[in-house]
Parts: C-alpha cells; structure tokens; sequence
C-alpha cells in the first residue's frame, strides 16, 4: 500500500459482529452501499487521503487496502496498533468504526480538524471512537511500549482491561471536544439487531 504524508482514514472493522448475528460491516445502509461503503465515503469526504480497512485477527486480506489485526483479544485497540505499524509514513489517521450508520462528514471532520491543529488525539466527549490520532514521538512511544509489552503475543485467550483506547489517551495527549445535543445521536453505534432497526428508522425519518 502506498503512503503519503496527509491523513489515513481507516475503518474498524474488526471485531466478531457476535451481538448483531452477521457481519456488521454488511449491513445494506442503502440497497446500493453497505456500512463498509459508507464509512469508507465518509472518511474521504471528511479529508482522509486514502482509505484502509481493518479487518479480523482470523480474516485474511483479499487488497492491499485491508489490514488483518496483529493482535487478538485487543478490540479495536489491535487494528488501531496494527494500522500504525503497516502504515508509518503519514501525518496522523482518523479511525471510524464501521456501526455508525448516522454520521455525517461533517461531524467526522470536526474531529480531524482540531486533532491537527492542536496536534493531539483528538474524539467526542464520552466517545472514544470516531478517534484522530497523530503520528508523533508521543504516540510512537505509546505503540512501541505497548509492542514490547505484547511481543510474545496475548496468549490467555482473555482480555486484558488495560489494553483499550480508554487506557491509551490516558497516555497521550489528547482533545475531547463536545458534540451539540441535537447532533449526538449521529454518535449512535448499532451491536444489535434491535439498535439496526433503530437506526434504520431514524435514517428513514431523516429522508423524508
């Protein structure tokens, strides 16, 4: 995959889907693009300058444009350290999960914005995720203690609490910035079928 030094957009799209019974990034958003479609739009709309997906620790990538997480039992954590170690030469990337189907471009730039100004992570108050992260000497040292710690591979088959983006901007600098009331509802994540439907319903009232 080729790099440069502007902002990769990366969809998490990892994780098991177990709650929801299938594949969340298949999830027909429209009857012409699937959650995987659409968040990938969104980054591009919201300045990313190339998109990557990551996907399962048991997946195997089909394009260079998919990333199989490193680390097993690290949820999105482990694409996140995945996608910084196969991807150094860029400025920063904005990480967006692939179950929020209620996002606007314009509130995922927000995030990139301010993150690159103020050089720091950057997400929504009591949303750790969608997440700018700069590439930087304090971020570089957070992964490379982390790559340390984990360099034997997480072995137990459980996981650890202390491994999580929470932890993590514990440990770097980082800006929470808050979200208007009337637009907190595009922070919405859908992990089961009931949450889909109501998702669906909003984006129903939304287009008429």
């Amino acid at each position: 995959m080729s790099t440069n030094n502007a902002c990769l957009g990366v969809v998490l799209a990892g994780g098991l889907s177990s709650r929801m019974g299938q594949n969340k990034a298949e999830l027909p958003r429209t009857t012409e693009q699937n959650m995987l479609a659409y968040s990938s739009a969104l980054l591009q709309d919201a300045g990313a300058s190339q998109i990557v997906h990551s996907i399962n620790f048991q997946s195997a990538p089909t394009s260079s444009e998919q990333f199989a997480d490193n680390f097993e039992n690290l949820g999105p954590l482990g694409g996140i350290a995945t996608t910084f170690l196969k991807a150094p030469h860029v400025n920063g990337y904005l990480f967006l999960p692939v179950d929020l189907p209620l996002l606007t471009p314009a509130c995922l730039a927000k995030i990139r914005q301010v993150g690159e100004l103020s050089k720091t992570a950057c997400h929504y108050d009591d949303h750790f995720l969608p997440l700018y992260l700069p590439r930087n000497a304090m971020t570089e040292l957070f992964f490379s203690q982390l790559l340390a710690r984990l360099q034997n591979g997480l072995t137990t088959g459980k996981k650890d609490k202390s491994l999580s983006i929470k932890q993590m901007l514990k440990q770097i600098p980082n800006t929470a910035i808050a979200l208007e009331a009337k637009h907190k509802q595009q922070l919405f994540n859908c992990n089961t079928p009931e949450q889909w439907r109501e998702a669906n319903e909003q984006m129903t009232i939304r287009v008429s």
